[in-house]
């Protein structure tokens, strides 16, 4: 069965039509097409039949600022857009925003090769399990990694998202009685604390919320 080119034509350059080196490739629900373009030092978007690709992250020249890529090996696309880019060249973890001219490191930001736990060498390929946590193919290092991604993930098949709101409010009633012999004073206190915890994940039909209420009544005599 022949194959059809859905991207690039043939011939390595850096025109609209062109990729050079090509590394990983991410393909959403509605058939976009995201190529990590390594050697042209972009990401480049290829919508459903286009004939032309569009840069959605990098300059087309190397470098390590936060417009650049530097050899790009692999990509992934939440179901919110925002790309994960395996930035091989300095060996970082970048999140590129959608529509965004800039993307920010999130994973061995110091962009130095190494072998320690918060270092990479020559990330190759990466994936997103179903909680957010990130595994790199840490190539140079000759091991895959498994970082915790702290604030929300959205997977392309998967959103994760909490919040947490907490209200205390202290109520004080105080009763007093007076009779000819004895004064008796009742104070009463309440204390409400409540927790709200809304928790959300939906796998294309699947959401949950939890909501988690403690209220707890202290009466002082």
């Amino acid at each position: 069965m022949p194959g059809v080119i859905v991207a690039g034509n043939s011939i390595g350059g850096d025109n609209a039509t062109q990729l050079s080196g090509p590394g990983g490739i991410f393909v959403d629900v509605f058939g976009i097409l995201y190529v990590a373009d390594s050697q042209n030092h972009r990401i480049q978007r290829w919508d459903n039949g286009a004939l032309s690709g569009v840069t959605v992250a990098g300059t087309g020249v190397g470098g390590s600022n936060s417009s650049q890529l530097y050899y790009p090996r692999d990509i992934v696309v939440d179901s919110n857009d925002y790309m994960y880019i395996a930035n091989a060249g300095d060996s970082r973890i970048i999140r590129w925003a959608p529509n965004s001219n800039t993307g920010e490191c999130i994973v061995a930001c110091s962009g130095i090769f190494g072998n320690g736990a918060d270092q990479i060498s020559l990330p190759f390929a990466l994936a997103f399990d179903s909680y957010g946590s990130i595994y790199i193919s840490d190539t140079f290092s000759s091991r895959v990694q498994k970082f915790e991604i702290l604030d929300s993930f959205d997977s392309c098949s998967t959103t994760i998202s909490t919040s947490i709101m907490t209200t205390t409010i202290i109520e004080t009633i105080t009763t007093t009685t007076t009779t000819t012999t004895m004064t008796v004073t009742t104070t009463t206190t309440y204390y409400y604390t409540t927790l709200f915890q809304d928790t959300s994940r939906s796998n294309s039909i699947y959401s949950t919320t939890v909501i988690i209420l403690i209220v707890v009544l202290v009466i002082l005599y």
